[in-house]
């Protein structure tokens, strides 16, 4: 029977015929270090006024981390809709302003190694969909790099 033990990793179970504490990362039957996407931070922010760039198009919330990453770890994000779905569709929005041309995106997520920035495009009546109010975020042990 496989022996498990806790170490500084996390939680390591060898493969049957293997000694957990001697055990090569392929010998293992399960190991915390094997996660591919290890969550250190999850929550819900509601966007609000800021100032700076496109302040008149968009919302924003700034989530700081515990602890700064090497690099920018990877988020995801959702809103939470009033009827109980979420909304994960980053499509764009075009419109025209005399000459010009303007796709914008509906959301954007901007990734530092210390905190991250959800800019979420403010809500427009007569738009087909209406935007969240909260969105639940999701930080990843995970960087671009890794």
């Amino acid at each position: 029977m496989p022996r498990a033990r806790i170490s500084a990793d996390g939680i390591e179970v060898a493969r049957p015929g293997f000694d957990v504490d001697t055990a090569a990362i392929g010998e293992m039957q399960f190991s915390s270090a094997l996660v591919a996407a290890r969550i250190v931070k999850t929550g819900v922010v509601t966007p609000g006024p800021f100032s700076g760039l496109l302040s008149n198009l968009y919302l924003q919330s700034i989530v700081t981390f515990d602890a700064p990453f090497p690099s920018p770890p990877i988020i995801l994000v959702a809103g939470l809709n009033s009827d109980g779905t979420s909304d994960q569709t980053p499509y764009v929005i075009s419109f025209a302003d005399g000459s010009d041309a303007y796709h914008l995106p509906y959301y954007e997520i901007r990734s530092y190694t210390d905190r991250f920035e959800l800019s979420v495009y403010k809500p427009v009546s007569g738009v087909i969909r209406p935007t969240p109010t909260n969105w639940r975020y999701w930080v990843f042990q995970n960087t671009v790099e890794t």
